[in-house]
């Protein structure tokens, strides 16, 4: 379900993209397009439209969309192990909701008919937006369970000190909780063989055995190996070096490759 969930999310991220690039032509040619001239009258009225008010905000909303059509770009732009995938995608179509706006006010007041085709984009960024939130959500939900579990014994207090989790935030194992006990090496990666967590042969950014997590339960810390030629990245975006051991606190999140696959240690 979230794989088809994440498919779902690119193709509509990939349709605002090529929308945005027909939003941003008008700004940078002034001539025919696709057989239409429709672009000399645009510019024509939006100039009018900036020349003729006296009102700041006014222009500045006019001129959203040349502020928002780069920005939906460059967060588009960055790797995941900086950004979340779902971090971005809600990002990315709430900036395009606001370049899309005024395209549909500035066509409606000159009665144009264009302004129908651009509610097609506002659909799909209201789309996009949702079920980016909803992906938000669900993972927050999860962390809240994980957390939210009663010690209510000194030796449950005990076990969770000495033992710690590996979770996993996105990719194929999104959701899945593994254990990890103190002091036992739990490799992650495709190679079935010798990994404990088996990444899906899909994930081409994800070495066969790529990195390496150990739970230190007296102090309560991750120490984590990368094995990997695409590397394993920290939260934040700082990539361990290859054959380096780091140590992490609980609480952290690590990305294999290009953040597609990525896990919460706990």
């Amino acid at each position: 379900m979230q794989k088809n969930v994440r498919t779902i999310k690119t193709i509509i991220a990939a349709g605002l993209g090529v929308q945005m690039l027909v939003f941003a032509l008008p700004y940078v040619i002034n001539d025919s397009l696709f057989g239409l001239t429709y672009t000399s009258h645009y510019y024509n009225v939006f100039k009018a439209a900036l020349t003729t008010s006296d009102n700041f905000f006014l222009t500045v909303f006019l001129c959203a969309p040349v502020i928002f059509i780069p920005i939906v770009f460059a967060i588009m732009l960055f790797p995941d192990a900086v950004v979340t995938e779902s971090k971005k995608s809600v990002w990315a179509s709430i900036a395009s909701i606001i370049a899309i706006v005024p395209h549909i006010v500035l066509w409606t007041l000159v009665g144009s008919d264009a302004a129908y085709g651009l509610y097609i984009g506002l659909f799909l960024s209201l789309g996009l937006l949702i079920l980016s939130l909803a992906s938000l959500i669900s993972l927050k939900a999860d962390g809240r369970a994980v957390s939210g579990r009663a010690n209510t014994t000194p030796q449950s207090r005990r076990s969770n000190a000495e033992n710690g989790e590996i979770i996993g935030v996105e990719g194929g194992l999104r959701g899945h909780k593994f254990d990890a006990p103190s002091g036992k090496a739990i490799l992650l990666g495709r190679d079935e063989a010798v990994c404990h967590i088996k990444l899906s042969e899909d994930a081409e950014k994800v070495s066969r055995k790529h990195c390496s997590v150990l739970y230190d339960g007296q102090n309560q810390r991750f120490l984590v190996t990368d094995y990997s030629s695409n590397g394993t990245f920290l939260q934040g975006g700082q990539r361990i070096e290859h054959g380096k051991t780091i140590t992490v606190p609980r609480g952290m999140i690590i990305c294999l490759g290009d953040g597609g696959n990525s896990f919460l240690l706990r």
